[in-house]
């Protein structure tokens, strides 16, 4: 009810105003309306692009889990939860008593090698004569010249094993492989950390950041088209 009485008051008053105008022209005369200004411009010829819209989410370059190569406690934790870090960066510090008193060991061990390898190769030295005398039996030079061939292997052995323990020494000190942000830390200092099982950290890429997107099936030949004849630009908000 409200409605049509208001639609009535208006109509009411636009009859008014209709009337008021109609005097106004017989009094003064008519008016004409101003001509209208129109901008002429030139006609051009292009392409319009196909804008294809979606949505994506953006994915990491690279994502590695922390992992220790050796068994020990965690001695350090040398990083922060989201930290920055760069390729090379020591992140995680396995306690190194065992592995360094591996190394001494071993080199123990490569150092009797070269001491028994002199001496074993002095006595071979000092019965080729006399095999050459035939002071001494052919069987009984063999076995000095094998045990000179046999502290050799030995000596092989030794300096392999003193590179592996020097290796694992040095894999005490966890260090970053990329450059990247680290997530947050799974262990506290104190725990046991196992190789190859415990995951301490991990690292995440995202110089260059990826994105990933689908689009609907109908719009594949003309991405196929466009990739076929160059790049396709791809604009991200």
């Amino acid at each position: 009810m409200k409605r049509t009485i208001r639609i009535a008051l208006i109509m009411t008053a636009c009859t008014t105003l209709a009337v008021s105008l109609s005097a106004c022209g017989k009094k003064g005369g008519s008016q004409q309306m101003p001509p209208v200004s129109v901008t002429l411009g030139k006609s051009l010829k292009m392409d319009t692009p196909i804008i294809i819209r979606t949505f994506g989410n953006t994915e990491e370059r690279v994502s590695i889990d922390i992992v220790p190569q050796v068994s020990g406690i965690l001695l350090k934790t040398l990083i922060k939860d989201g930290e920055v870090v760069k390729a090379g960066q020591p992140l995680f510090q396995i306690d190194p008593s065992d592995y360094e008193a591996r190394v001494k060991q071993v080199e123990g061990m490569v150092n009797a090698d070269k001491a028994n390898l002199e001496l074993a190769r002095i006595t071979l030295e000092r019965n080729n004569p006399l095999l050459e005398k035939k002071l001494i039996s052919k069987e009984h030079f063999d076995t000095i010249k094998t045990k000179v061939e046999s502290i050799e292997a030995q000596l092989q052995m030794d300096e392999a094993a003193l590179e592996q323990a020097k290796l694992s020494l040095t894999r005490c000190t966890i260090k970053s492989p990329i450059d990247g942000v680290c997530s947050k830390r799974y262990m506290d200092e104190g725990n046991l950390a196992a190789a190859g099982m415990t995951r301490l950290t991990n690292i995440r890429s995202y110089d260059p950041i990826r994105v990933a997107f689908s689009v609907s099936e109908q719009y594949l030949p003309a991405i196929r088209k466009a990739m076929g004849e160059g790049k396709v630009k791809i604009e991200i908000t």
